[in-house]
This record gives structure tokens, C-alpha cells and sequence, in this order.
């Protein structure tokens, strides 16, 4: 880096170099230009002389006469040749080297040459006129050597450069001292700052040397040296009391946040323990106006009864939640490890949804893989409510279309879903939605009730069983979401999805994409073909009982729903060879398909749609109610009543 010093000396130089080649050009130039014009005027005044001695013989057209006086020019330093010409352009006479005189046209004003064309041609060429009695009777012309003003010019040149640099040495002189005298506080300052930002003193104060500019920059560095040390000071202060306040501070907050974890610990803890007093008078007042909707009442009494009985459901479902959420965080949710059936889960499920999911017009329909172990360890309590969750919010949501149950392996561990033809969860809502109290939009709580709080539980539940939940959806094309639980159990190997030999096909003739997709996974993971032209048809038994006639098969087997009457006039007209309930449950299905592959005859007709519900009575029997609740030994003897029992409390 070039210092200020070096910079200001060349700067000097350049300037003082440049006035001193200017005003010693200008003075070469002027001193030049006077020479000529003397050497000019000389040799027009010769010219003068000339022609007006020989302006008689000029007029008389005599060359001797014109001769006698050019000859004259040899008492005249320096000219070379001469020449007279008449009017017409003819020469009347010359003496010395002509041929200049051609080459060399002087002005036409006689006043000679310029500098320039004097340096260019070496030599000065002037002319006159020739005039007797106020006539032109010609021109006379002059051609002289210009060998002076060489000599001239070089010394002018050489005294104008002599005096040039002694003028540059002492202003060069004059400008370092004077450059000094400004530079030196600079560098001072320069070296004071470079050793503060090193050092970081600001104890440091640069010297004021004079009161100019540089002396007002000094005093300013100074200053702000003391604004920064008094900056310095305060935010010391500052910090100081900042740690005070902030201590006190997160103090207080520590205080706060214990205050309001404790009181969310007794929340939790005080709905955790009342949830057996919370549940028992509303379990009390449901099963009263079950039984009261299902006395002879007059129809208006009795809707109202309904209505009473239906919306209790509803807040018990409510009150089930919060209650569950209070013992997740209280930290009193125990979770048993016990062995358990995952198609006895699922069946348990579908059972449960069947009639809500046929007054929806729903399918329903549950696949156990035929990889996943029979039997499984862990909490099949916990398992149900949440598969529970997911269903209910799956049959919640949907309008048309199916909800499909699904347990598979999924790597070492096994993967619970649910998928439903539902109105689907936006893309920036799918992130939130395992929050409690949270719900895709505002208008979901108002279209289809509930608190938001069942995937916040089943969230919970999957991760305090060791698992994960997951959705992905499609507004408008449903949703599924699905949870996946570690496995203590090893997994068998798979038997290849390929038809076994002897084994017939099997045509399907049945309503709902759910249901058919479970039945061809399973008749295929058994090995069965599913074919057209299969000899054993799986239908609806509606279908069949509608065509009156035994179906074109080997073997049948019809799917008749809860409530559904065309199951038993299937077996009794001799339409069918079993009736299986819908939605399908697993180990009835199983059974169906061990009859099918071994070809063995089915038991005697079973399932929910097989005959119509038998209400038994116990007319006689005597039975010991104990309870430390009235309502709950009031509930009991009224329920016993229905079946004919009259019991003691």
C-alpha cells in the first residue's frame, strides 16, 4: 500500500512539472516567434530597398539595368538568390539559385513566413512589389538562410530548461516541507488507530498538533474515544443490572412454570381419579333412557327418550376423551403386555362400526395379512381404542364409498390402517391434526361434531406403545392414516399368492370395492383362483334371494349384513350353502375358506344375519346385585328385568 507521503509527492511533481513545461513552452515560443518576425522585417525592408532602386530599369523592361541592381544582395548577410518579375508572370531577372524561388512562394501580403514554415523549409522567402510613379511594373523577390534561428532556438530551449528545473527543484522543496507539515498528524492518527483496533485501549488520545482540518479530525478522533469509553462504562452498568433483572426474572418464571405444571398435574391427577365418578351417574343416565325409550311410551315421549339416550352417547364419547387425554398427561396410563389375536382386534372393530357404517351405506371391511403372526404381545385394550379412533373418524368423514381395515407386516413391525373414500385433509393442515383440540377447519367441529382430541389420543397411545402414526390424504379422494407397532414376535415366511392344485376357482358377485378387495386378497393368499367362470360363487345374499334360483355353482356362499332377512331365506329356500355376516369378520371367514379347501361340508349356519336375534329370558332365576352406587344397583335390576330376572341389591 502506497502511503500518503509517496502519493502527495508525486501528485507535487506532476503539477509542478506540468506548469514548468507549459510557461517554458510558452516562453520557447514567444521568443522564437519574435526572432522571426525581426528576421522578416529585415529582409523585407532589403526587398523594399531593391525594388525601389530598380523600379526605373523595371519599367523599362532593361534586365541589365534590373541585373545591375540584384547584384546588390551580395552585400546583404545571409540571402541567397533574388529575382524580379514582371506583371504578366514572366521573369525579367534573377541572380543566385532560381530554383528556390520557385519551390519557396512568398506571402502574399510580403510580410514573410511563420515559424513553422521557417523550421520546415530553412529558409525565408519574401516579396515585394516594384512601383514607379504609383504603377506596379512588377515583383520582387528575396530567398534568405534561416541558419540563426536554429542556433536561436536551442538556446532559448536551453536557458528555458535551465531555468525550469531550478524552478521545479525549489517548488518540489517548498512542497515537501509543506507535505510534512500535513502528513505527519495523519500518520500520527493512522498509527493511534491501528494500535487501538489491536489493542483495543481506548484510554489512547491522539496529540493535536495544529488547527487546521487535520488538528479537527484529531480533536474529533479524541472525542469519540470518550464517547466509547462512556458507552463502555454504561453497558457495563447495563449488564450488570441485565444479569440482576434476568436472574430475578427466570426466577420468576421457574416459580410460574412450576406454579402451572402443578396445576396442570392436579387437573390431570383430579380427572384421572374422577373418571370412575364422572362415568358411573352418566353410564346411569344412559341406561335409564335406553330403558325408558324401550317402555311403552307414547311416540312423541318415546323420541324424546331417543333423543335423551343419543345425546348421552355423544357427551359420554366426549367426556371418554378428555378423560383419556387427563390420564395420558397425568402419567397413569398403564399398559398391560399380554398375548392377543390381531383378527379378534379387528373383528372386534368392524363389529362394533357395522351398523353405523350400514345406515351410512358404507362398506366396511377389515384384511388380516396372512404373514402377520396369529398371535401378538402388547396391550389389545389400547390397540382397539385407537383402530377404534381411526374407524370412527373414517366413517365420520365419509359420505360415500368405503372404509377399509388393513393389518400387514411392515418390516419387523406390523402396520394398522385405515383408508376411507372421505372428503380428505388439506396438504397444510396435515401437520397439525395429531394436536389436541384440533381439526382440519373451523366448520369440521359445527358438520361433524366431535372435540378433536380422538387423533391427539391415538397419537399418545401409538407412541407410548413403542409406535407411530402416520396419514397421507388427498382432499376430496380421503384419506389413510396408519400405525405402525414393533412386533416381539418373529414373523413366518410367507407362502408365494398362487393358486394351489385341486383347489377350485372362485367367481365374486358382491357390492362394495372394500369388501371385494378383502375377499380376493384372502381367497388368494389361501390359494384360490379368482375367476369369471369360477365353480364356487362368494355373493350377496340380496342378489341371490332377488333371482329366486340357485346360482349356476358348485358350492355358495352368501354375505348378508346385520338386520338383514335375505341371509336366512337364502338357507332356508336351499340358495346358498352358508351365510357369512358383513362385515366379514376374520375367523369366520377362515372357516369358510378351510370348508372350501378342503371341500368339507359347512357347519350349520352361523353368523349375525344366519337367524334373527333371540332376546332370552330367565324367568325364575334369582341374582345378587352389590354396588356401593344407587344408581349403578338401580341400573343393574333394571337391566336383569328385561331378561326376566328379578334381582336382589
Amino acid at each position: 500500500m502506497r502511503s500518503i507521503n509517496a502519493k502527495l509527492g508525486r501528485l507535487v511533481f506532476v503539477g509542478v512539472g506540468t506548469v514548468t513545461l507549459i510557461v517554458g513552452g510558452t516562453g520557447v515560443w514567444q521568443e522564437c516567434t519574435r526572432f522571426v518576425d525581426a528576421q522578416n522585417k529585415v529582409l523585407v525592408a532589403s526587398a523594399t530597398a531593391l525594388a525601389s532602386a530598380s523600379a526605373d530599369a523595371v519599367a523599362a523592361r532593361s534586365e541589365s539595368g534590373t541585373l545591375y541592381v540584384l547584384r546588390a544582395i551580395a552585400r546583404l548577410g545571409g540571402v541567397s538568390s533574388a529575382s524580379v518579375t514582371l506583371p504578366d508572370g514572366t521573369s525579367l531577372a534573377d541572380i543566385g539559385d532560381s530554383s528556390r524561388l520557385e519551390r519557396y512562394k512568398a506571402d502574399e501580403d510580403g510580410t514573410g513566413q511563420g515559424l513553422w514554415r521557417m523550421l520546415e523549409r530553412r529558409n525565408v522567402a519574401v516579396t515585394v512589389p516594384v512601383i514607379r510613379a504609383g504603377v506596379t511594373v512588377g515583383s520582387l523577390s528575396l530567398v534568405a538562410e534561416n541558419e540563426g534561428l536554429k542556433e536561436r532556438l536551442w538556446g532559448v530551449l536551453l536557458d528555458t530548461l535551465a531555468g525550469a528545473a531550478a524552478g521545479l527543484a525549489i517548488a518540489l522543496f517548498i512542497a515537501l516541507r509543506l507535505q510534512r507539515s500535513i502528513t505527519r498528524p495523519l500518520v500520527a492518527l493512522t498509527a493511534a488507530m491501528g494500535t487501538i483496533r489491536s489493542g483495543h485501549d481506548y484510554r489512547m488520545e491522539v496529540p493535536v498538533e495544529s488547527d487546521d482540518e487535520v488538528g479537527q479530525l484529531a480533536e474529533s478522533f479524541n472525542g469519540m474515544l470518550v464517547e466509547i469509553r462512556d458507552r463502555d462504562v454504561r453497558l457495563a452498568a447495563h449488564r450488570d443490572s441485565l444479569e440482576h433483572d434476568v436472574a430475578e426474572r427466570t426466577h420468576d418464571l421457574r416459580l410460574a412454570k412450576e406454579e402451572a405444571e402443578g396445576a396442570n398435574a392436579a387437573k390431570s391427577d383430579f380427572l384421572a381419579t374422577m373418571s370412575h365418578e364422572i362415568r358411573t351417574p352418566m353410564n346411569g343416565m344412559l341406561v335409564m333412557a335406553e330403558l325408558l325409550a324401550g317402555s311403552d311410551l307414547p311416540g312423541r315421549e318415546r323420541r324424546y327418550a331417543e333423543v335423551i339416550a343419543r345425546s348421552g352417547q355423544s357427551l359420554l364419547a366426549i367426556i371418554n376423551d378428555i378423560l383419556d387425554v387427563s390420564k395420558i398427561e397425568s402419567g397413569k396410563l398403564t399398559l398391560e403386555e399380554i398375548a392377543f389375536s390381531p383378527a379378534d382386534v379387528v373383528d372386534t372393530v368392524v363389529a362394533l362400526f357395522a351398523e353405523r357404517a350400514s345406515s351410512k351405506s358404507l362398506d366396511l371391511a377389515a384384511f388380516v395379512a396372512p404373514d402377520v403372526p396369529e398371535t401378538l404381545h402388547g396391550d389389545p385394550v389400547r390397540v382397539t381404542q385407537v383402530l377404534s379412533n381411526l374407524v370412527n373418524n373414517a366413517l365420520k368423514f365419509a359420505e360415500a364409498g368405503h372404509v377399509l381395515v388393513r393389518v400387514e407386516r411392515d418390516g419387523d413391525a406390523v402396520r394398522w390402517s385405515v383408508a376411507d373414500t372421505g372428503i380428505g385433509i388439506p396438504a397444510d393442515k396435515l401437520g397439525s391434526i395429531f394436536d389436541a383440540f384440533t381439526q382440519a377447519d373451523g366448520s369440521t367441529t359445527r358438520r361433524f361434531g366431535g372435540t378433536g382430541l380422538g387423533l391427539s389420543i391415538c397419537r399418545r397411545l401409538a407412541e407410548a406403545m413403542g409406535g407411530s402414526i402416520a396419514v397421507e390424504s388427498q382432499p376430496g379422494e380421503g384419506s389413510t392414516f396408519a400405525v405402525r407397532l414393533p412386533s416381539a414376535v418373529p414373523f413366518a415366511a410367507a407362502a408365494p399368492a398362487s393358486p394351489r392344485p385341486g383347489r377350485p376357482a372362485v367367481r365374486l358377485d358382491v357390492e362394495g370395492a372394500a369388501t371385494a378387495s378383502v375377499l380376493r386378497d384372502g381367497l388368494e393368499a389361501a390359494g384360490f383362483a379368482v375367476d369369471a367362470a369360477g365353480s364356487v360363487l362368494v355373493a350377496d345374499a340380496s342378489r341371490i334371494a332377488a333371482a329366486g334360483t340357485r346360482p349356476d355353482a358348485v358350492r355358495v356362499v352368501a354375505l348378508a349384513g346385520l338386520g338383514d332377512p335375505s341371509g336366512t331365506a337364502c338357507l332356508r329356500q336351499g340358495l346358498a350353502d352358508v351365510v357369512m355376516g358383513r362385515p366379514v369378520a376374520q375367523a369366520e371367514w377362515r372357516t369358510v375358506l378351510a370348508h372350501l379347501a378342503d371341500g368339507t361340508s359347512f357347519d350349520a349356519p352361523s353368523g349375525p344375519a344366519a337367524a334373527e336375534p333371540d332376546h332370552r329370558r330367565f324367568a325364575g332365576r334369582r341374582v345378587l346385585v352389590a354396588d356401593d352406587t344407587a344408581v349403578n344397583r338401580e341400573v343393574a335390576c333394571a337391566a336383569l328385568a328385561r331378561l326376566g330376572i328379578a334381582a336382589d341389591a
